[in-house]
């Protein structure tokens, strides 16, 4: 369960010369927000992660606020929130009793239902489900139908699922097929471990999972990578760019890329400059782009101080980014 160090890389602030847009002025909408349960927080840290440490800097050392809605909210005092379950970071790989799996996920989806559904009018809810589990589509059904969450997150990284697996490409097709039949949007972290290989990814991704797909709704997390702007970052948008402006299939799917964790640390080695990204979302589109923090990493407001210091936007096209909100199509059925 690597995929949490890419987390831990963009935990630094910055300084640049770039005006700042207020916060207060801002209706915020946040498409990146993490809840945890204590017993999955017990597992990840089992796996080796601090999740009281200096990785999280927001919250508080008590770890009820990390599923502390009230909490959460006051942190954000100002966002409508897409929030998720991470029940597919539960690790079981060095226990006996591996049926408890499912358990687990049930877990962490309720909780997020029963914190959703407080705060309607400001939260939705995507359930977290790991692709490769027997389980998967049951749980997704249950999500949708009793629990009436709103959509389904997907770590593609965290998950190691590969798309040059049959077996793995086999049982995401089911999954996007469940999805498409039931109108379910999908936030989806890919599979960025190597950071050269953005624009392989993504015409897989294309080839294999969109062009024969029926309409779907996806959020690619992170701008399509796994934090930071990498080659890798910049390559899969490249692709998607092509994809949008020359083939006619991708004009049956909405497909938006959240920011989060996407303006991050210049020496990170490898990162390429924001302003190749701020071309980028230019030639795509803005109205493709939401803005998300990853919380608990940062809350809605610091990292809108940081996309605003550093990012080199029109200063409107940013506060569109910010205050984008799709909350109404992630609802409908």
């Amino acid at each position: 369960m690597k995929y949490l160090a890419l987390i831990f890389l963009y935990l630094v602030s910055f300084q640049t010369s770039n005006g700042q847009l207020a916060a207060d002025d801002l209706k915020i909408v946040d498409y990146h927000v993490h809840i945890f349960s204590e017993a999955l927080l017990e597992n990840l840290e089992l796996q080796g992660y601090d999740m009281a440490g200096s990785g999280f800097q927001i919250l508080e050392t008590d770890k009820s606020s990390y599923r502390d809605i009230d909490r959460i909210l006051q942190q954000n005092s100002r966002a409508k929130m897409l929030l998720i379950s991470a029940g597919y970071a539960y690790d079981d790989r060095d226990r006996e009793d591996k049926a408890g799996s499912e358990q687990v996920v049930q877990r962490e989806n309720d909780l997020l239902s029963t914190i959703v559904h407080r705060y309607p009018d400001r939260l939705i809810g995507f359930y977290g489900v790991h692709p490769l589990q027997d389980f998967s589509l049951q749980e997704i059904v249950r999500c949708d139908e009793e629990l009436k969450l709103h959509g389904i997150k997907l770590h593609l990284q965290g998950n190691r699922i590969r798309l040059d697996d049959t077996t793995h490409l086999n049982h995401l097709k089911a999954i996007f097929d469940l999805a498409a039949a039931r109108s379910i949007p999908l936030l989806i972290h890919n599979n960025a471990w190597d950071l050269q290989a953005g624009a392989e990814y993504a015409r897989q991704f294309i080839d294999n999972l969109l062009k024969d797909a029926d309409p779907l709704t996806i959020i690619f997390a992170h701008t399509g990578g796994g934090g930071a702007y990498f080659d890798y970052t910049h390559d899969l948008l490249a692709v998607f760019r092509d994809y949008f402006a020359e083939d006619e299939t991708s004009g049956k799917h909405r497909i938006y890329f959240e920011l989060s964790g996407t303006v991050s640390d210049k020496d990170i080695p490898g990162e390429r400059p924001l302003s190749d990204l701020a071309e980028m979302i230019t030639a795509i589109g803005a109205e493709r782009f939401l803005f998300g923090s990853d919380y608990p990493v940062r809350n809605s407001e610091k990292y809108i101080q940081e996309l605003s210091e550093q990012l080199p936007l029109d200063e409107s096209v940013l506060k569109g980014i910010i205050e984008r909100d799709i909350f109404d199509l992630l609802k409908s059925k």
